[in-house]
């Protein structure tokens, strides 16, 4: 299935009304394909929330209860403009409207990130190849370095800053950022939802077998071709949160696979390159080469719970003041999962983050 260049690469942006605690970061429309599997959404929703005690920055000068949709729009593109002009990098406030309208534009592509977040793809929006198989080395396709490349605009990526605010009956010294917790029901308060979509296979499939919910099937994780197979595309997003104090990757919903990763223990059968359901699909897709994966080692410790890690810390000084937290954060489709392969076609999927500080 293929799609125009101008379908691949439309953005329709909304926003709705929340209260002064709520920070709407934005409400668009992404599209992701790669080469071998088509993925896409028609209606992709993303709000941050920050709880009381807590303000928000984009700038890390002017904090504020509340962001709207440009603040958060200029945010993404700001951090597009300096990876893409090293050499004259902007300001938040440097930066027109005319570059803010050019380099906030995504839209997702399959990808994966290494240690330092830089991100590899086989094919992206802005990256198009006629035949993956020119990719090929050494008998293995072969992911291409899209960060290194300039090719940015398969993954979402910006800047936060945090400040706290203290208590006036009960200031403490230290306070960490962390995602929030509904007290009632002990859950996160963050999540990624989408409707499910069923398709139909292309290819051969196998999954691990207890992943396997149909009834009575021939080979219990053997899926053929033509088979029906549900898939859930919030499955296969991923999250990250970097500090200067911490770092965590988030997949707060884990599907038929998370990443596969090289040299990864065979006992992981989450991870293991040699069950990855996606690795299977995409050597059953090809009869030239094979998936090569990169090291990954240091994306194994995905968390599937967004709370009770620590995002940063907030320290008071002498004087009674906290630091801010400057925080980064990274959104990306993963390439590695098997949750978008064959077409998602999903009516919505909602993403929330919701923030809040939490005394030492």
């Amino acid at each position: 299935m293929k799609y125009s260049k101008v379908v691949l690469r439309k953005l329709i942006l909304g926003i709705t009304a929340l209260s002064l605690t709520t920070v709407c970061l934005v409400s668009t429309t992404f599209a992701w394909f790669a080469k071998n599997a088509n993925a896409w959404t028609e209606d992709f929703e993303v709000e941050l929330h920050i709880n009381e005690g807590l303000q928000i920055s984009v700038d890390g000068e002017n904090f504020y209860d509340s962001l709207d949709k440009n603040q958060v729009l200029k945010a993404i593109a700001l951090r597009k403009y300096n990876q893409l002009n090293p050499n004259s990098e902007k300001s938040f406030s440097e930066l027109t409207e005319e570059e803010v309208n050019t380099y906030s534009k995504i839209v997702l592509t399959p990808v994966s990130p290494d240690s330092d977040y830089n991100f590899y793809g086989f094919y992206s929006n802005d990256y198009q190849v006629d035949d993956i198989r020119d990719f090929l080395d050494n008998g293995y396709y072969k992911p291409i370095n899209l960060t290194e490349g300039g090719h940015n605009n398969c993954y979402v990526e910006f800047d936060l800053y945090f400040r706290a605010i203290a208590s006036t009956n009960d200031p403490r010294g230290q306070y960490n950022l962390r995602f929030s917790q509904d007290i009632d029901s002990g859950n996160d308060e963050s999540y990624a939802k989408s409707t499910l979509s069923t398709v139909k296979l292309t290819n051969s499939l196998n999954i691990i077998p207890d992943k396997d919910i149909r009834e009575n099937p021939t080979v219990k994780g053997l899926y053929n071709t033509g088979d029906e197979i549900s898939i859930n595309p919030e499955n296969a997003i991923r999250i990250a949160t970097v500090t200067d104090t911490h770092e965590n990757v988030y997949e707060p919903n884990l599907g038929y696979a998370s990443s596969a990763y090289n040299n990864c223990p065979n006992d992981d059968i989450e991870h293991n390159p040699n069950t990855n359901p996606m690795v299977t699909y995409f050597n059953n897709s090809h009869n030239l080469g094979n998936l090569e994966l990169k090291d990954y080692e240091d994306r194994i410790e995905t968390k599937s719970t967004l709370y009770g890690s620590d995002l940063g810390v907030f320290e008071r000084s002498a004087s009674g003041k906290y630091n801010d937290v400057k925080m980064r954060v990274y959104i990306w489709l993963d390439g590695y999962d098997a949750d978008y392969i064959e077409g998602v076609d999903t009516d919505k999927m909602h993403f929330y983050l919701s923030f809040t500080k939490v005394g030492v």
